[in-house]
């Protein structure tokens, strides 16, 4: 008699440590994206892009209406506990210039460095976007991606991740038109 109430004891206490365990790693579980974004005060309706750069980091545009600007962000999802980074900068559009551009820098908490360059297209004979820098006596080129807007009305949207920091490098942000040619370079608008 005495082993059977050993042996109930035991399988409860299993039985209660296996439901202790699984509650522990259902609530350790990445935070979905729009709840830690509201978290941080940025609601779905500023919202402009989410996208991956891999596969536990996404990139987040957003319109901050504290500093009015576009505003980029970075979330960072890991098994364990979930980071929203997201710079003081934003960029201040110009709607009279071709393109306009804005970079933040990122550090990441594993140690990796990268830039993140986004901007608004209004020249509607842009299609394609590349951003040109020197690094290390060589010559880089990232193509950017250009987000069609769902209002006719509406400058388009573009974002590069450039995998290197470029703090203190001039971009040459170079706009082409659908036939490959460049009609906008950055550089040659410096003047």
């Amino acid at each position: 008699m005495e082993r059977k109430k050993n042996r109930g004891a035991y399988i409860t206490l299993y039985a209660l440590v296996l439901a202790g365990l699984l509650l522990l790693i259902r609530s350790c579980a990445p935070q979905d994206i729009d709840s830690m974004l509201s978290e941080n005060g940025i609601h779905s309706d500023q919202v402009m892009v989410v996208t991956p750069i891999d596969s536990r980091t996404h990139l987040v545009l957003y319109q901050n209406t504290t500093a009015d600007g576009l505003a980029s962000g970075l979330i960072e999802q890991e098994p364990w506990s979930s980071l929203v980074i997201l710079p003081q900068d934003v960029l201040q559009d110009n709607p009279t210039e071709p393109i306009s551009s804005h970079s933040s820098g990122y550090q990441m908490s594993d140690g990796k460095a990268f830039d993140v360059a986004y901007g608004y297209v209004h020249d509607p004979e842009i299609t394609k976007l590349r951003l040109r820098y020197e690094l290390n006596s060589s010559s880089e080129e990232v193509e950017a991606d250009i987000l069609e807007s769902s209002n006719k009305n509406q400058e388009r949207l573009w974002y590069a991740i450039i995998q290197q920091p470029t703090t203190g490098i001039q971009l040459d942000i170079q706009g082409l038109d659908n036939v490959g040619q460049v009609i906008y370079s950055s550089k040659e608008n410096e003047d």
